[in-house]
């Protein structure tokens, strides 16, 4: 009897060291995966994600500044328009060539009614210029006192008309230049003298003049 208390007790004993050996086992193992298990940060797929999400945060910048860069571009071009229209027409008025007839003078009168200054007479036949661009009557002119007015223009004696575009005045007791709006001259060799008017019978005066021809 003794015999079989002891062999059952044996038995028993060695269960339950064979059963502690069993949990210390599965213990060390779960510890181990614990402590191998790569955490979140450390994760493949997270540093994935990460670097997906700077990429784009990179790609919003540079996709930014093109597009600031694209928006500067047609003022840029603006300017640069701006500035050669400005050259081009420095070179333009760079290029013309101003030539002069000069008109001799030394008339007064206080009629009011247009009278030729005799000695002013020239021929002028615009086919002798044939770069010629645009053309003025320049004169130099007072009136008595500075009262009223003296006007002042071209005719063409061989028409029998004024020249367009030629007239200009002046209330000023002293000499003084005017120039007119550009002349319209018929083409051919004419005849043209200047001629002069008071408004209201102050002495006008006429001193001298001047065709001044611009070519280009």
């Amino acid at each position: 009897m003794k015999k079989i208390a002891f062999v059952l007790a044996s038995v028993l004993f060695v269960l339950i060291i064979a059963n502690l050996i069993f949990l210390d086992i599965g213990f060390f193992k779960e510890e181990r995966k614990s402590i191998q298990a790569p955490t979140a940060i450390e994760s493949p797929q997270a540093e994935k994600v990460d670097k997906a999400y700077c990429s784009q945060v990179c790609q919003d910048l540079i996709d930014e500044k093109i597009e600031k860069a694209i928006s500067n571009i047609p003022e840029k071009t603006s300017e640069i328009v701006e500035k050669t229209s400005i050259i081009e027409k420095t070179s333009q008025a760079s290029t013309q060539t101003i030539s002069y007839i000069p008109i001799s003078g030394g008339l007064s009168s206080q009629n009011r009614d247009w009278v030729d200054v005799g000695s002013s007479s020239f021929y002028l036949d615009t086919a002798d210029y044939p770069s010629l661009n645009k053309a003025y009557f320049i004169a130099v002119i007072k009136t008595e006192y500075g009262q009223g007015r003296v006007f002042a223009r071209l005719y063409d004696a061989t028409h029998s008309i004024g020249v367009q575009g030629s007239e200009v005045s002046s209330d000023n007791e002293n000499f003084e230049m005017k120039e007119s709006g550009t002349l319209s001259f018929w083409k051919g060799k004419n005849l043209y003298k200047v001629q002069i008017k008071s408004l209201n019978g102050y002495s006008a005066f006429f001193d001298s003049g001047r065709i001044k021809l611009y070519l280009k």
